[in-house]
């Protein structure tokens, strides 16, 4: 009940405040919670079930799809009960869901107990598949990853958390590959994502969806060819300035040489090697621009459109 009576930042600072205080807690009670090591498992203890034995990792991988599958049926079905949109109500306007007679609080702990099933079948199916269960699993850094990806997803739509961990996903497996910087891209991701697309990557399509639909794709192509243009550019200048900046100051850390994204040649392009530093900076500051005069052509049609909505209509009837 004690995260349950606010909502919205407050509510997940709070959640992310006790989750710290378990890891805390989690290491000062090692014979319960395995202290560093963790708890071990075993996935192939006991009888096989129709000669599965889920030893292979084929077979814990359609065991996870399956049970995914399951999950992301309930609760898109909880989504569509009284108790679903009551959830929502509350997430939108919880005193006026209050003058209606319903207890927001009551609502927002009925949720977090099913969210919590839903969790404890995910961190099931990790002990499943890693066959051991860390106190990492309680700290800032993997509950920090699924805000973000609830965020760069889109929080209002139930598809949107799906595409933000499908993001926070690749760019974490994808980009750790290539640059040790990766967490500075992701971080650089989410505050784009907070002032130019609040809703998430569903409420931008669906924004942009709409648009289609109410004007057409050639009366808006101009605006994307101009953002797109600038998106690239600016994500261009800022790998220049991340990657030689990034690799000199772990090379003034270690003795051992880095193995970092630059230098990686592209077939005509290398990437972070070689630019001038005042060419990175102009190409971010173009693209920030080309994005700024975007937005603002996007401001000017819209409220365009909106004033010939609301101009009168004359003439015989």
């Amino acid at each position: 009940m004690l995260t349950t009576r606010r909502g919205g930042t407050p509510f997940a600072m709070i959640s992310l405040g006790i989750g710290e205080l378990m890891y805390a807690v989690a290491a000062m009670f090692p014979s319960w919670f395995g202290g560093e090591a963790g708890l071990a498992t075993n996935r192939v203890v006991g009888d096989p079930v129709f000669g599965i034995t889920f030893g292979p990792d084929i077979e814990i991988y359609y065991l996870t799809a399956a049970w995914t599958l399951a999950a992301a049926l309930a609760m898109y079905g909880l989504t569509r009960t009284p108790l679903g949109r009551i959830a929502t109500a509350v997430r939108d306007n919880a005193e006026r869901v209050g003058f209606v007679g319903y207890d927001a609080t009551r609502v927002r702990c009925t949720m977090l107990v099913a969210a919590a099933f839903f969790a404890g079948m995910s961190g099931a199916l990790t002990a499943l598949n890693v066959e051991v269960v860390s106190a990492e699993s309680l700290g800032s850094m993997r509950s920090g990853m699924v805000l973000l990806a609830v965020v760069i997803g889109g929080s209002a739509y139930f598809i949107g958390p799906v595409l933000g961990a499908i993001s926070v996903t690749l760019m974490a497996m994808a980009l750790s590959r290539h640059t040790p910087a990766w967490q500075l891209y992701l971080g650089l991701a989410f505050a784009a994502t907070v002032m130019f697309a609040p809703g998430g990557i569903a409420g931008f399509v669906a924004d942009h969806c709409r648009q289609w639909r109410e004007r057409g794709w050639r009366m808006i192509s101009a605006r994307y060819v101009l953002a797109a243009s600038g998106l690239l550019l600016g994500v261009f200048g800022t790998v220049e300035l991340v990657e030689p900046l990034y690799r000199e100051r772990l090379r003034l850390g270690q003795a051992a040489p880095v193995q970092d994204a630059a230098g990686v040649s592209t077939g005509w392009w290398e990437i972070g090697g070689g630019m001038p530093w005042w060419m990175a900076v102009g190409a971010v500051a173009s693209g920030i621009g080309m994005l700024i005069l975007a937005r603002r052509r996007r401001a000017r049609a819209e409220g365009g459109l909106g004033q010939d909505a609301a101009r009168p209509r004359t003439g015989a009837a």
